[in-house]
């Protein structure tokens, strides 16, 4: 991403926040993902799940995945083509958990078993809504988010130098405004969201965010580059 950046004319400025980070159990979660080689549909909600899946329980001879996985967005399900194979992935146009449980293929799952591989503290949509459409429904936390340790000396002139901030959940938001010195809050609510969904656009707003935070197109490093290239095209002086 922040090659990206740079290639566009940007100057980027990495502030990591979270690092990602093996389940508590691990020796547990590959117990269950062991378990549910026999369900007829496993669901990934990000890149982070097919990649901590794959290193907890990857598939084998005699020790197949399902043939039949589905992802929330076109990174997680491009993951799971090149890293499975041998597989359907079933996706939405658009990123989310609602475009996928939008899709006609889930809309009759009453009596079927899907497992969903998450990381923890999930937002309970995904597993609420299929429960409501009668699945029995599964869950396996494959990796963790922890938060870095920072300076907030750091962060607040890292801030001053900044137009806009890409933020990629909900999370991070409130780890940034959480770790921002309260002389910088002013400053960082000045600044142009980039986010990936509706709810942290809502998020921003109710924390006093001052522009309406922009949405990419899709939910990757190329789209969130091209909704600055537009915003800066219109707000940046020259």
């Amino acid at each position: 991403l922040c090659h990206a950046i740079r290639g566009a004319g940007g100057n980027p400025i990495a502030l990591p926040l979270m690092d990602i980070v093996q389940p508590a159990d691990p020796d547990a979660v590959t117990t269950k993902l062991k378990g549910a080689r026999k369900a007829g549909l496993w669901i990934f909600t990000s890149p982070n799940a097919v990649r901590w899946a794959l290193t907890l329980s990857p598939p084998a001879p005699g020790r197949p995945w399902p043939r039949h996985l589905a992802a929330v967005g076109q990174g997680t399900a491009n993951m799971l083509l090149k890293s499975v194979g041998n597989c359907d992935v079933l996706a939405p146009s658009s990123d989310g958990a609602e475009s996928l449980l939008a899709l006609p293929q889930l809309q009759d799952v009453t009596g079927h078993t899907i497992l969903i591989v998450r990381g923890e503290r999930p937002l309970p949509l995904l597993e609420d809504r299929l429960q409501t459409l009668g699945a029995v429904v599964l869950t396996a936390e494959v990796y963790r988010r922890r938060p870095l340790p920072v300076n907030p000396h750091e962060v607040a002139a890292l801030i001053t130098r900044a137009n806009a901030a890409i933020v990629t959940s909900g999370e991070s938001l409130r780890l940034l405004r959480d770790v921002t010195p309260a002389p910088s809050l002013p400053k960082l609510r000045t600044l142009q969201l980039v986010v990936p969904s509706m709810r942290v656009v809502k998020l921003a707003m109710e924390m006093g965010f001052l522009h309406q935070p922009l949405l990419p197109a899709r939910v990757r490093d190329d789209e969130f580059v091209r909704a600055l290239e537009r915003w800066s095209r219109r707000s940046l002086p020259r």
